[in-house]
């Protein structure tokens, strides 16, 4: 009985098995069996086992090549979760980063041109101020030059440039550029004064360039439901005997 087979062996085999159906030995030497004798059933034995080899193989690169492609779609899948899962995990960071930036922004901005020139701002003109009660910055003009500045002007009247004959809700939002003539609007002046105590200033100035000014120790403007009540402190300057109630109208 051979004890080695080789494809080449079985081929030799089996046309010898055809060639001489008489019983024969099967000896084996270099990968070529002799028939001799009786070797039919050893052949017959060989090719079955040959072929549940080749059975078997197969059905093992068919399982090999199933478990390869369901292993590929899961780990496709798990990549496209992860994927999925750190762009909404990136996108959840930056919003929580931009709010906390806004949040810082908002915690640390100035309220007002005092505050600016407290942070080393010492030139007159247009900066931002954040006003908590409307939630936003604003854009106001500083005076940084009259009486030690710091001062925030609500109003301008300089050239004739701007109408000042207005409705209600003019005054209320406010008209005009703040960097030209301008108010600053009514609910501004509410939310600015309600940040803390302020003072009031008016600089006057006539067409011969003779100048005056007036300093009230308190002012505050109300809200809306309240037709934005206006409260002064004392008085000082040298607009003499100046009564801001009795020539100015904040409507």
């Amino acid at each position: 009985m051979c004890t080695s087979v080789c494809p080449v062996s079985l081929l030799a085999v089996v046309v010898a098995f055809v060639v001489h159906p008489a019983p024969v030995v099967c000896q084996c030497t270099t990968g070529h069996c002799h028939d001799d004798g009786d070797g039919v059933n050893d052949v017959s034995m060989l090719t079955a086992m040959v072929s549940r080899l080749q059975d078997t193989v197969e059905r093992l690169q068919s399982q090999l090549q199933r478990q390869i492609h369901d292993t590929a779609e899961q780990l496709q899948q798990q990549l496209w979760d992860s994927s999925e899962q750190q762009q909404k995990q990136l996108k959840n960071l930056t919003e929580t980063l931009a709010k906390q930036e806004e949040l810082s922004k908002r915690w640390f901005a100035p309220r007002d041109c005092y505050d600016l020139l407290m942070d080393g701002h010492n030139v007159s003109g247009v900066y931002e101020v954040y006003l908590a009660k409307a939630r936003k910055f604003v854009r106001v003009f500083c005076d940084m030059d009259s009486n030690d500045g710091g001062w925030l002007v609500i109003q301008r009247r300089q050239d004739g440039s701007v109408n000042f004959y207005r409705d209600w809700v003019s005054y209320k939002k406010g008209f005009g550029d703040v960097s030209g003539e301008f108010w600053l609007g009514n609910d501004y002046l509410n939310d600015i004064t309600s940040q803390g105590q302020y003072l009031l200033r008016i600089d006057m100035e006539d067409f011969t360039d003779e100048s005056r000014y007036a300093v009230y120790s308190i002012f505050a403007v109300g809200a809306e439901i309240e037709k934005y009540k206006l409260t002064l402190g004392t008085y000082s300057g040298t607009a003499g005997n100046y009564s801001l109630c009795q020539n100015i109208n904040i409507i």
